[in-house]
């Protein structure tokens, strides 16, 4: 668990430098839309999310930009929340999203079928790489992505990780 959280830190703490930059483009640049609001389907642990991103980019040139992403699901007895950190790479309009996120997965009384674990506890904490590829389009207002994101259960009471993958669709509003 210690090292999750450390391997959490120093990726967020890397990609700091990124933070301050977002309004260094120049005015005569039309500035590219950062906030999004999606829903995302089949890449988490629950069946959809509701999620709220910020993409900051970072040079004039906008091939990179620090990113952070929160959401949240619930159905019937399971809930999660989620946090993820990373970089964008490439345009505005097309690019190649790589974040690292951890979440928290409350399950009281039934085991969800989709989680292949035997004794999955009451409250779960997980991390999980995703790896996306993102569409922006800014005059419609639109936002879309394909994701990869496996995830992993380390609750302290769950005595083995499993992994089960998630391939998943987003589309949302950007503003």
């Amino acid at each position: 668990m210690k090292n999750t959280i450390a391997l959490a830190t120093g990726v967020i703490i890397s990609l700091s430098p990124f933070l301050g930059f977002s309004q260094s483009l120049e005015n005569t640049q039309q500035q590219p839309r950062k906030n999004s609001i999606a829903v995302e389907i089949l890449s988490g642990p629950m069946w959809y999310s509701l999620n709220y991103q910020r993409v900051n980019f970072a040079y004039p040139s906008r091939k990179m930009a620090f990113t952070y992403k929160i959401g949240a699901s619930a159905i019937r007895n399971y809930q999660t929340a989620t946090a993820h950190a990373g970089v964008v790479i490439g345009k505005p309009s097309s690019s190649l999203e790589i974040l690292l996120g951890a979440g928290y997965l409350r399950a009281t009384p039934e085991r969800p079928i989709w989680i292949d674990q035997k004794d999955l506890a009451p409250n779960n904490l997980f991390v999980f790489p995703q790896i996306s590829y993102r569409r922006q389009r800014d005059d419609k207002g639109l936002v879309g992505k394909i994701s990869l994101m496996p995830w992993i259960i380390v609750s302290p009471f769950v005595s083995s990780i499993r992994h089960t993958p998630g391939i998943g669709l987003s589309i949302g509003k950007v503003f």
